[in-house]
């Protein structure tokens, strides 16, 4: 199976791993473990996250420059986690 972008395995892990657009120089990335071995839960997985993400970067295009920078990749990461429960 392909790897997708955002995705990648570590070891036996695979990972969850992307970028905040306008935020990239200044912030690390979104950087999660999908908590599987398996290529198809990770795939699901990532289905399940890269909607999730793009709808978060959708809702903070307006307030990006308004919000601090740290708070924004926070809530970001805490999202995505919320979504793997």
């Amino acid at each position: 199976m392909v790897h997708p972008k955002y995705l990648f395995k570590k070891g036996e892990n695979f990972y969850f791993r992307r970028r905040i657009p306008g935020l990239s120089k200044i912030l690390s990335p979104v950087f999660l473990s999908l908590v599987t071995k398996s290529e198809f839960f990770a795939h699901t997985c990532l289905s399940k996250l890269t909607t999730e993400f793009d709808d978060m970067l959708e809702a903070f295009v307006f307030a990006l420059d308004e919000l601090p920078k740290g708070l924004i990749a926070r809530y970001m990461t805490v999202r995505v986690r919320i979504q793997l429960a």
